[in-house]
Order: C-alpha cells, then structure tokens, then sequence
C-alpha cells in the first residue's frame, strides 16, 4: 500500500509540475496586449462599434467630410505644444476644455491617415472634448481617430453663444489608420462652440474653422409638385401636378408611385462660385394612409436641369433622364416638422444659368395595399411662404476674382 501511494504522489507531482510548466511557459511567450493606438489594452463597449462607416444626416446644419468645404479656413495642429503636454488651454482661434493630452504619431499614438510621423495630436482619455472659438464660426471641424482599433463613432455637436444645440454630425472611422474629418456647417456664423465625442477615448488635430458665402434659394412654385405612375408595373408617368402649395411622395390608389420634384434657380449664383456643400430643407403638411417613412426606406433624389425639355412640370418628367441619380442623404426624422436633405453630392450639376431640379422618390415605390400612401411636403406656391423649400448653398470665390 505504502508503495502504490507512493508512486501515485510521484505520478501526481509530475502532471502538477508538467501543467505548471506548461502555464508558465506559455505566459512567459505570449506576446504584450495590443489593439488600441496608445499600446494600451481596451475593451470598449460592444455598443459602440459599428459595422460599417456611415454618415448621419443632419437637420437646418450641413454635416461635412472634407475641411476643403470650410471655403475660407484656418486649420490648427498642436505643432506648438511638447509631446507630452497637459490639457493644452489655448490655440489661435480660441480655447480647449477638457482632459487631454498632446502625442505624437509615432510617439504615444500609433496609427493616422495618412501615415504621418512626428504629426502632434490631443488624446481624449475621456471620449470628449470641447473647443470654444473666441469668435462664432460658420464652419469648424477636426480629423479624429479612435483609440481602439476598429470602427467606431465619433461626433461633432456645435454650439451657439448661449450654448445651445445647433446640430450634432456623427462618422464611423477606423481606428487603424483611418483617421477622417468631420464636421458642421451653418447658415450663418453662429458656432461658438465645437464638442467632439464619442463611445472610446480618442484623438484628434487639423482643428479647422472659418466661412463660406450663403445663398439660400426658394423653391420655385410653377415648377414644384409630383407626377402619379400609369400603373403599378409601368414606371412611366400618367399624370402630374402643379398645383396645391404641396408636393406628395409615395403611392396612389392602386399602388401606383408618386415622386415629387422641386426646382430652384441657382443663376444667382456667381459663374466663378467653387460650390463646397448644399442642402434642400422641406417643411411636412401631412401624410394620407401609412406615412411612406414607415414602409418605404430611404427617401431619394435626382437632380437635372430640367428633366426633359422643359422646366414646366410633365408627367413624363416620372422617368425622364437626370444628369445624375441619387445625389441625397436624407435625414429620417424631422425637426419642427422641417426634413433636411444633404445634396453636395449633386452640386458639380447645379445649373448656374437657369434652374435646377430635384425628383423625389422613397427605395420602395409601394407597399401592394392598394391604397394612397403619401407624404406631403409644402412646395414654392404654398400659401405660407415660411413653408417654401429651400436650397441653401455654401461657396466661395477664387482670390483672383
């Protein structure tokens, strides 16, 4: 007995020892936690990532990619401030709030877009920060980056002098090498305050602000209105209308489509304007049957100048051909009753010596119930002219002109 319990303590010693060994070797190998830009394991919330990068669109302010829309601008960098270097307070344009720290690509942060060593940059621990401009801005922006590898939201949110909310604009970027730009633009020069946010710490630089010029153009009401399908299948137009103050999007009685056009005369525009960014806004009236935001997906525009051979509204002006398709991103919620369309997609197709025209379509043209389905929206001859739509265009001029 002694020496069966003898050899089975050996036995027990040895896979003790073997499984050990076995763990510590395998601690000793594996490699330092990476993953993130500071080097810093993270585990960010699930919440926060998303699949894709996306754009949001926003309401009465225009949500803007490239600082080269800021027509006249001024971009700052940190380059004034040590790697290392707490809660830098101020910079050209005004003030920073907020816990961060300067770091430099390559030195404190791994990654940016496009690769740029010795690039000086604000690291927000804390996933937000604020910079206040000591004069309103008409325009502002940063290029940011998350801290986590990966894609994930970050947001843009200006403020007026009385810090209230003008709008909020939000990217999905990468956090391996994608730094992006994102940021605001506003009729008028009332940003005061720019916050950057997100759902994981983060870095950002190219602190741009500055102006456009603004034209802001009403919708035209001889030309506004919609134009009602021959039948279901047919995707040729029967009819249209000019007439009401409104404009209807959806489907008629036997789920025939109805698209809506607005039309506006950007001849005022200057023939030397560099156009950098426009949206369409548009005030609801009401909806018949099931409101098409609840069945039909995304709402869509076309634009031309005109559609067919006349400005004057046809009803083969359904499927007539557009200079290019699908130049919106539409917000899907309004507010105050008002929709906002993002068109700077379209704008290399604005006419600049007569009108130019916008069709209006949801994905799905129907929803096979047979009955009117619509939304309405005022058009340029409703009664109230506070209900007209609107352009507005931000530009610049060249300085040799």
């Amino acid at each position: 007995m002694k020496s069966t319990f003898k050899l089975f303590a050996i036995a027990m010693m040895l896979v003790l020892m073997v499984s050990l060994g076995g763990t510590s070797i395998a601690q000793a190998d594996e490699a330092p936690p990476t993953g993130s830009n500071t080097g810093t394991a993270v585990i960010p919330p699930t919440t926060g990532q998303v699949p894709t990068p996306s754009v949001d669109a926003v309401s009465a302010l225009t949500g803007i990619t490239d600082p080269a829309q800021i027509c006249q601008r001024t971009a700052y960098e940190f380059a004034d401030y040590a790697n290392g270097t707490a809660n830098p307070p101020t910079f050209p344009g005004g003030t920073f709030s907020g816990t961060g720290t300067v770091v430099v690509v390559g030195s404190g942060w791994s990654t940016w877009n496009p690769p740029s060593p010795g690039k000086h940059l604000l690291y927000a621990p804390t996933a937000t920060y604020d910079i206040i401009f000591t004069t309103p801005q008409q325009g502002a922006g940063v290029k940011a980056e998350p801290n986590p590898f990966g894609v994930y939201n970050i947001a843009v949110t200006a403020f007026d002098a009385s810090n209230n909310s003008l709008g909020s604009f939000t990217r999905a970027i990468d956090g391996n090498a994608g730094a992006a730009f994102l940021g605001l633009l506003s009729p008028t020069a009332n940003i005061k305050k720019l916050t950057v946010n997100s759902t994981v710490d983060f870095a950002f630089s190219d602190v741009t602000w500055g102006a456009c010029l603004t034209a802001t153009i009403l919708g035209n009401g001889l030309q506004d209105g919609h134009a009602t399908e021959s039948n279901e299948l047919s995707n040729v137009g029967r009819s249209s209308s000019a007439s009401g103050g409104y404009l209807q999007i959806g489907d008629s009685s036997g789920d025939r489509q109805i698209k809506g056009f607005l039309s506006f005369d950007t001849s005022s525009l200057p023939d030397t304007a560099v156009v950098a960014a426009a949206h369409i806004e548009m005030r609801y009236i009401g909806a018949a049957g099931t409101n098409p935001y609840e069945w039909a997906g995304s709402l869509n525009m076309d634009i031309a100048s005109p559609f067919g051979t006349s400005e004057l509204l046809t009803a083969s002006d359904f499927q007539n051909p557009a200079s290019a398709y699908d130049v919106a991103t539409c917000s899907s919620v309004a507010v105050l009753n008002w929709y906002s369309c993002d068109v700077t997609s379209g704008v290399g197709f604005f006419n600049r010596q007569g009108f130019t025209q916008f069709r209006l379509y949801f994905d799905v043209d129907d929803n096979d119930d047979r009955r009117p389905d619509y939304v309405k929206f005022a058009s340029g001859n409703n009664p109230n002219q506070s209900y007209y739509p609107v352009l507005v265009v931000y530009y610049g001029i060249p300085e040799s002109d």
